[in-house]
């Protein structure tokens, strides 16, 4: 029985990311399938670390951008959907950052300015450090990492990942995975714990948080595709999530208003068809 040669997935996706800023959108997309690949194939050997899980999602996040800039909305939609479904504790990550502490939410901020982005980015053919855009229409960079989960960024900057350790620890993965990255509770001296405090800690104990900025990020893609669909409720039902966890999110606004924008010409196109229809009878 023929045994497949293991291959390194950040070698392949480091690859495509050249091929993609060399605007080669169909060789980049097959060496990110290899590489997503290769990464489930870890995993299924027992491997399902953190920096794998952080590897899986900034891929599937490029796979999406690829879908989008092909106008395949409903196959980028289901890549940012086995992110999410994949994400286990997602509602108490929402929680989190919701509830978070002003402190705790300022140590996640000043954690996302030192990351350096490991996704597709935008039109830039840089890797961005902040982490920030994820409106389809800005179309930047993906990036994904999760055992089985991406939105979509720009045709060009590369995403990096982070080879240290057994999960993206350092400032420079997408994620807060480490205990370092993540914005900690209080558990030194007495100090009693509020409800909020205690889903917090039960949440870190989990040893798994992806960033605001890249929560963000995926629903914005996904918004993006359910509004190029016309999919105006659930488009806005993604919208929701992310003024839960950034009221004054700009690309969200954006989103919005297009949203808003498009609905009401979609509603009276409706409304003249309907019309036309009756009078043809």
């Amino acid at each position: 029985m023929f045994i497949s040669e293991d291959l390194d997935p950040e070698a392949l996706k480091n690859e495509a990311n050249i091929k993609w800023k060399e605007g080669n959108m169909e060789e980049a997309n097959i060496i990110w399938r290899q590489a997503l690949k290769e990464c489930i194939k870890y995993s299924m050997r027992g491997i399902p670390t953190n920096k794998n899980r952080d590897m899986q999602i900034s891929l599937r996040l490029n796979l999406s951008l690829y879908h989008y800039k092909k106008k395949e909305y409903s196959d980028c939609i289901n890549q940012c959907n086995i992110i999410i479904d994949n994400l286990l504790n997602l509602d108490e990550m929402l929680q989190y950052y919701d509830m978070g502490d002003e402190e705790e939410n300022k140590k996640e901020n000043n954690n996302n300015d030192d990351d350096k982005g490991d996704h597709m980015d935008d039109d830039k053919n840089e890797p961005k450090d902040d982490d920030k855009g994820d409106h389809m229409d800005d179309d930047k960079g993906d990036h994904m990492d999760d055992d089985k989960g991406d939105h979509m960024d720009d045709d060009k900057n590369e995403p990096k990942d982070d080879d240290k350790g057994d999960h993206m620890d350092d400032d420079k993965g997408d994620h807060m995975s480490d205990d370092k990255n993540e914005p900690k509770d209080d558990d030194k001296g007495d100090h009693n714990y509020d409800d909020k405090d205690k889903s917090n800690v039960n949440l870190q104990e989990k040893k798994y948080i992806i960033k605001k900025d890249i929560l963000i990020k995926i629903f914005l893609r996904r918004a993006s595709s359910f509004l190029c669909l016309q999919e105006f409720n659930k488009c806005n039902e993604d919208l929701g999530i992310i003024k839960k966890l950034e009221n004054n999110d700009a690309e969200a606004a954006i989103l919005e208003k297009k949203m808003i924008i498009e609905k009401k010409y979609y509603e009276r196109k409706q409304k003249e068809l309907y019309k036309k229809m009756c009078n043809s009878k």
